[in-house]
């Protein structure tokens, strides 16, 4: 999609290297399905999202969630926003942030 981007930059005459493509989604630091399965359901209740709504993010121990952030830096993304939604998980908070930052990190240097 960098490419798609740098394209339209030239369509309009803007460098790109002006903009900071940056990758985001909702992460779930867990590799237990059911875990996944009830924090999802759990946002969907707390957030009022109607039945049939799509929700997407993506799931996986330590390891496999910081491989998949890392792989939106070898596509040209430079930074990446993670949606944390109500009901707050402190447990998957302090996993991405002591487990899985530290590995994106090492994984891009």
């Amino acid at each position: 999609k960098v490419e798609v981007l740098h394209a339209h930059c030239a369509d309009v005459g803007r460098d790109p290297a002006a903009i900071v493509p940056i990758a985001g989604g909702a992460v779930i630091v867990t590799d237990d399905a059911s875990r996944v399965e009830a924090r999802m359901k759990a946002i969907s209740d707390v957030n009022r999202i109607p039945a049939g709504h799509e929700m997407t993010a993506f799931s996986g121990n330590p390891d496999q969630v910081a491989a998949r952030i890392a792989a939106f830096h070898t596509a040209g993304a430079r930074g990446y926003i993670t949606g944390m939604s109500s009901p707050h998980d402190g447990e998957i908070i302090r996993a991405f942030a002591t487990e899985v930052i530290p590995r994106v990190q090492a994984l891009i240097a």
